[in-house]
Parts: C-alpha cells; structure tokens; sequence
C-alpha cells in the first residue's frame, strides 16, 4: 500500500484515481492490430485516438501503457473531466501525472499541490518545457477523454507542449472529437499520427476471440455486420443474448442493458433540441432532411452550423461558412485554411458526417 503525501492530504481537491487507467473488463482483449498502429508510430512525437464512445480507446492505451511499463518506458496517465476546463486545475494534475511517473520537475510539483497559484500560466508553460528537456529517457504521457476538458486556455497549453516536445517525449491524447489543437497539420507534416473509428473497430478475428470459440463462423460475420466492429455493441448484444451464439437469439434477448447504455451514453448527454429530433423522428421508419424538418420543426435538421469543420481525408483543411436546406439537397458555403496546399478533385465525394453517434457534424471530402 502507498501512503499519501502531506500534499494529498491537505488539498481535497486531488484525486488519485484519475493518474490510473479505469479497471480493465475482465472480457478484455488484447487489440493487436490497433497496438500495432501504436507501437508503429513510436518515433512521432504526438498521437490523436479518436472515436465515439465504446470503441475501446481507454482500454487500448490501458494495454499499451502496460506493454511500455515492461520496456521501462515511463508513463504518465490522466483521465480527464469537467473540472479540468480551469488551465490551474488541468496542469496541476498534468504535472502531478509526470511527477507520479519519475520524473523529477523541482518545485513544479510542489506548487502544482496548490494549483499552481504562485506562478502565471505562461511561466508554467516555460517552466515544464524546460525541466522535461533537462530528462534523457523516453517519457509518454496518456491524456484520456480530453473532449471533457477541452477550453481555449487548456488547448492553449497542449499546443505549446506539442510544439516544444524535447525527442524523448511523447504525448498522447484519446477523445469522443478531434481536439482543437491543430491535428490536421500535425497529421500532414508526420508531427503526429491519428487512430480513428475505423481503425479501432474489431476485426472479425478478433470478434471472434472476443465472444469465444462456441460461436458460429456464420454467427461473427452477422454480429459483425451488424455492430460494424463497435466493440460496445458487441459486448451489449452477447450480455443482452445471455451468452447464446445462435443466429436465431442474435438482439432478440433482453435489451435493457442496451436502453441503459444508450440512456447514459446518448440521451443524457443530448441537448433538449437533439432530444426532441430523436423523440419525433423514432415513430419514422425512414426519413430524409425535408420529412425531419417538417416533423421536427427544426430548419437546421442537417446539424451543421457555421463554423463546423470541414475535413478531406479525415484531416481539417477549413470549416463551414453557412449551411441551408434547398429541396432535398444542402447547399453549404465552406472556407478553406490558407495554408492548405493540395487540389481538391472536381469529382469528389462530398457527405455530412458525425463525430460519433449525436455527435458534432462536420463536411467531409
């Protein structure tokens, strides 16, 4: 056992936990073909995991964290929520992280114990580059569920950090969204790398690892095309069979572990306009943009605004200008970043896409 530190005990604001990963589900498989994304990509300096909620980002770098730790790598781990929008509070516990991992950062820990209130944040900022430059071992530090802290001021600081990283650090940051933090041109320049929905999808090997080998090879296919590899989904829909693997039971058990997931993942979390698209829209066995709006009553049923991104390749490249129904079509007005220096294809494919199911929605190309 650990004793706390005088520090600890005389600030309540701390929280232990949140420099640990979750505690893994005992289903738990090991993702080899994203680990592989990760373990690839060792000599970029940063990384983006990003995909909606049940995907398995915590749980891939919880496994990835261990693999480090047995090569002697440190590793800093904090999970991230709404409190950590204050930039104090956010590198606080981002220095306290590193101090947990080894490193020695003087009296940076010290006052990050106070919330960092005797310095200002540009001396934290200079002050944290510095001492990490002065470390010689590689060092990789695990930002969980940054959507919940993104603010102006935080995303401030991780750009300064990303910018400055000595060679031997390594920061690496899992969200429901891409993170306003320049990823795009991170991405571009081979500064950084990006692991998205796609890639963190199970295979149907490892489906099949996952639900055992009792299962019908027929069976993985048809819960695979049905999940589309969201491993949430497929956790949901075994526990909702009650273990069966026949075709014949496959999301005809009891649900309400799936109503329960989605009631704290989705409905919980939508603002009352996406409650009532959702409440209108369900007794619609299909529907396009003009039904919606008609039902609804909501003219912007498309759910983009001005200033959504707008992303080519899965990179952002600008952002929305306006957006508006026209018949059965959108006409959207975008602006493209100055620095973006590719031609875009005449015959492109042009979609609204979601960051995630009730997701932000945004244009891809």
């Amino acid at each position: 056992s650990r004793m706390l530190s005088n520090n600890e005990l005389t600030e309540p604001w701390f929280i232990r936990t949140k420099l640990i990963p979750p505690r893994a589900n005992a289903r738990l498989i090991e993702r080899v073909e994203a680990a592989s994304l990760l373990n690839n990509a060792n000599e970029i300096g940063s990384g983006f995991i990003v995909a909606p909620a049940g995907f398995g980002k915590s749980s891939l770098l919880s496994q990835w964290r261990e693999s480090l730790l047995q090569r002697d790598i440190k590793v800093a781990w904090l999970s991230l929520d709404a409190n950590d929008t204050d930039l104090r509070h956010f590198a606080s516990y981002l220095i306290i992280a590193l101090t947990e991992a080894g490193l020695p950062l003087g009296s940076l820990e010290f006052a990050a114990y106070k919330c960092l209130v005797e310095f200002s944040v540009e001396q934290v900022s200079t002050l944290l580059i510095a001492k990490l430059s002065c470390i010689d071992e590689k060092v990789v530090l695990i930002l969980d569920d940054f959507y919940r802290a993104e603010s102006v001021e935080v995303n401030g600081l991780i750009n300064q950090l990303l910018d400055h990283l000595p060679y031997n650090f390594r920061i690496i940051i899992s969200s429901r969204s891409q993170p306003q933090v320049n990823v795009a041109s991170r991405v571009l320049s081979n500064r950084a790398f990006e692991i998205n929905q796609q890639m963190l999808s199970f295979s149907l090997d490892e489906l099949k690892r996952f639900i055992g080998p009792d299962a019908s090879d027929q069976y993985a296919k048809t819960l695979l095309e049905q999940t589309e590899g969201w491993a949430v989904a497929v956790q949901l829909a075994t526990v909702a069979n009650k273990g069966s693997t026949n075709l014949d039971t496959l999301f005809k058990g009891k649900q309400q572990y799936i109503t329960d997931y989605f009631t704290e993942q989705i409905l919980d979390r939508s603002t009352p306009q996406e409650r009532k698209f959702l409440t209108y829209t369900s007794i619609l066995e299909q529907f396009n943009i003009e039904l919606a709006s008609e039902v609804t009553g909501i003219d912007n049923v498309q759910g983009l605004n001005d200033g959504d991104k707008v992303s080519m390749l899965g990179k952002r490249i600008g952002k929305v200008s306006s957006a508006k129904i026209m018949g059965n079509r959108i006409a959207v007005e975008i602006s493209i970043n100055q620095n973006f220096s590719f031609n875009i294809p005449i015959d492109s494919r042009i979609e609204v896409k979601s960051d995630g199911l009730m997701g932000s929605k945004f244009i891809s190309i």
